[in-house]
Parts: C-alpha cells; sequence; structure tokens
C-alpha cells in the first residue's frame, strides 16, 4: 500500500469526488457556482466536506476496514480537507 492510502484511505479521494458530484449538480441545475471563498471556504462548504470525510471512513468499516484504523483515517481527511478555524477538535 502506498503512503498515501495508508494515511487517508479512500476518504480523501472520496471527499474530491463529494465536491465535484456537488458542482457538477449544481452546474446541470443552471445555478451559478459560487467563489471558493463562498463555496468550499464557506462555514456550509467545510461543514459538507467533514460530513463527507466522516462518511467514508463509516464505508470502510463497513467494507470490512479496522474501525480504529478507518476512524483515525477518516479524522486525518478532515483535518486535511477541512480544519477547525479554532483549533479544536471537531467532537
Amino acid at each position: 500500500m502506498n503512503e498515501h492510502w495508508e494515511t487517508y484511505v479512500p476518504g480523501a479521494g472520496g471527499v474530491g469526488w463529494d465536491l465535484t458530484l456537488a458542482s457538477l449538480a449544481t452546474h446541470l441545475a443552471e445555478k451559478p457556482l459560487p467563489p471558493e471563498e463562498e463555496g468550499t471556504a464557506s462555514a456550509a462548504g467545510l461543514d459538507f466536506m467533514r460530513r463527507s470525510s466522516a462518511d467514508w471512513g463509516q464505508a470502510g468499516v463497513a467494507a470490512g476496514e479496522d474501525p480504529g484504523w478507518a476512524q483515525a483515517a477518516a479524522d486525518r481527511t478532515t483535518a486535511a480537507c477541512a480544519p477547525p478555524a479554532n483549533g479544536n477538535d471537531l467532537r
């Protein structure tokens, strides 16, 4: 297994896919895409990425990954994609 996989499992790629598909859905609905500072960097965008990361961690457990490892990887993905502004733990 490569280092990226060991660190983030599919969650980091999954968060990226989730963002891509959400943007595509917005585009296909003929709605304007917000500027990044209002999109992924907004409170709603960060919440979306945190929830996506958590969901990918749960998907890993459902697929047979060790729960502790999957949670730790999901936490690392969340920290990389959507760190808390105040530095406090998200939970």
